[in-house]
């Protein structure tokens, strides 16, 4: 990131209140940092202020700071920062607020699948899909986050339903706001594209269809420039201090490439393990994909050609096998959330595989045992469902592995103005929790990279506090970061382990010190906060 030159720069591109408000931040970092070290420590700060999470741009937009998002770096697009911010408005600042408008569009996805299934394999069909995605821990555990996640997955599931219904311009608006939710909203298009040509054309012979498919891309075309414009029209406000988000986002992730061949059978099995998270169970996930492909059987295509519904199938099957395939071979990070757009669209084709299954299964079961078979299901789904709402799944909002971010914030808020503190994880929730105070988050990637911001901060401001904040997940890493430190002269001594509800460590915060200024000094006891 290029830091301002001055605080001007940046007061000159933001509205009055966020003027005030930035003076007011600058004000009091100054007040607590020597003279020499004014200058130098000011650009850090307005950048540090400026490299904010969509937590924090929430809340900036919420209390009228910053409407326009001017300052912070944001590297998504602005649809769900501006729905966090409206949900924030009206029932206040808190967790519940920013966790609400995830649970609706999650609510809204299940309805939305059930309208598209009800459209491409029939009703009954339909109702599995829909209690497959409903019960699904995966989806139940990304719907109480502020991961733009759901919201994408919600547009891309209307634009289809709307495209499949003959709406091709509601197919273009839900597909504009895909793509204002999250970048990834692009790789629905293709998605969208392959249903409205693949969509029956009433009344239509043989010599019109082509002029009726342009017709509806068309249309499609019309309704997604609008949504798209505006989006572009908000990001370009931004571009004389800040970069577009799409280019943050490149910066952010280090680009997209296509990954080296080498490298393919181990993100196949990362990615495999992801997928075995589906269902909460590896082994269910397995089987829920295996029911997945019954239908694209030969015998069930043969049954099938003279209605849609094996159309309809494989297209799905066919695009969901793409996704899979452009997230292997470019250098996408095998992350969760990026196959929870994918998540209906396998529950639409298991629905239909369920039936299919069902049909041959019934011939030879027992007569007695063939009104078992929906409860022995329920059952499953129960189960599943029962690993989301528990947390028992290391996916989306994994409840216990959060607990504690608010005591460790709390702790570093008690700290100067200007204070350091180090982070590989949990970037967001800092920046909600230290919203309004004057700490210097600093992501690094690596051990490297950790000892060498720490001893830069102690050559500039020698007295500048700077810890280091660990989750439990992390903690198998603080040997090589202890290396790297011991190698620059630094010691990271634990100060304070967070306590989950159920007993589990949350995360750790350590005190970072130079070695020469703590010789001959006994460590401090770890203490523990609940």
């Amino acid at each position: 990131m290029k830091p301002l030159a001055t605080d001007s720069a940046l007061l000159d591109a933001l509205g009055q209140r966020a003027k005030k408000h930035l003076r007011a931040r600058l004000s009091a970092t100054r007040q607590a940092l020597p003279p020499s070290a004014v200058q130098a420590r000011s650009a850090r700060i307005v950048e540090a202020l400026a490299s904010l999470g969509p937590l924090r741009a929430a809340r900036a937009v919420a209390d009228g700071s910053d409407p326009l998002l001017l300052i912070p770096w944001v590297d998504k697009p602005p649809l769900v920062l501006y729905l966090l911010a409206l949900s924030l408005k009206l029932f206040g600042p808190s967790e519940s607020s920013l966790r609400a408008p995830g649970m609706l569009a999650s609510v809204l996805t299940v309805l939305g699948t059930y309208g598209l299934a009800w459209r491409m394999v029939g009703k009954r069909a339909a109702l599995l899909a829909a209690a497959l995605l409903a019960l699904s821990p995966f989806a139940i555990l990304f719907g109480p986050t502020a991961f733009t996640d759901p919201w994408l997955t919600l547009f891309v599931i209307g634009a289809a339903w709307a495209a499949v219904a003959g709406q091709p311009l509601w197919s273009g608006v839900l597909l504009g706001l895909a793509c204002a939710s999250k970048q990834q909203g692009v790789f629905g298009a293709p998605l969208i594209l392959a249903l409205l040509v693949a969509a029956e054309i009433p009344h239509a012979d043989r010599s019109r269809r082509a002029s009726v498919i342009l017709k509806r891309i068309g249309l499609a075309l019309l309704g997604f420039a609008p949504v798209f414009g505006a989006v572009t029209y908000w990001d370009s406000l931004r571009w004389h201090n800040r970069p577009s988000y799409w280019d943050q986002s490149l910066r952010t992730y280090g680009g997209v490439a296509l990954v080296p061949l080498v490298e393919w059978p181990q993100r196949t099995g990362e990615w495999m393990r992801q997928l075995g998270h589906l269902s909460g169970a590896p082994a269910i996930s397995a089987l829920l994909l295996f029911v997945a492909g019954i239908s694209l059987r030969p015998g069930q295509i043969k049954a099938d050609s003279k209605d849609r519904r094996s159309r309809w199938t494989f297209l799905l099957a066919g695009y969901v096998l793409c996704y899979l395939l452009v997230h292997l071979i470019f250098s996408f990070q095998p992350w969760d959330r990026y196959l929870l757009p994918i998540l209906p669209l396998i529950c639409i084709l298991a629905g239909r595989g369920l039936l299919d299954g069902w049909s041959m299964l019934r011939r030879y079961l027992p007569a007695g045992t063939v009104k078992w078979a929906p409860a022995l299901l329920g059952l499953v789904l129960i189960y599943v469902a029962s690993l989301g709402v528990t947390a028992q799944i290391p996916v989306g909002s994994d409840i216990h592995a959060y607990e504690g971010v608010a005591e460790a914030a709390h702790l570093l808020a008690q700290q100067p103005a200007g204070t350091t503190v180090y982070y590989d994880r949990l970037g967001w929730h800092l920046g909600y929790y230290l919203y309004d105070l004057p700490i210097e988050r600093s992501w690094y990637d690596g051990p490297a990279k950790l000892a060498r911001e720490a001893a830069r901060v102690a050559r500039e401001q020698p007295d500048t506090p700077q810890w280091l904040m660990l989750p439990r997940w992390e903690l198998d890493s603080l040997a090589s970061l202890e290396e790297a430190l011991a190698d620059r002269g630094f010691v990271a001594r634990p100060h304070a382990t967070t306590v989950a509800a159920n007993g589990t460590a949350g995360p750790t915060l350590y005190r970072i010190e130079q070695v020469l200024k703590i010789a001959g000094m006994a460590g401090a006891p770890v203490e523990s906060t609940q």
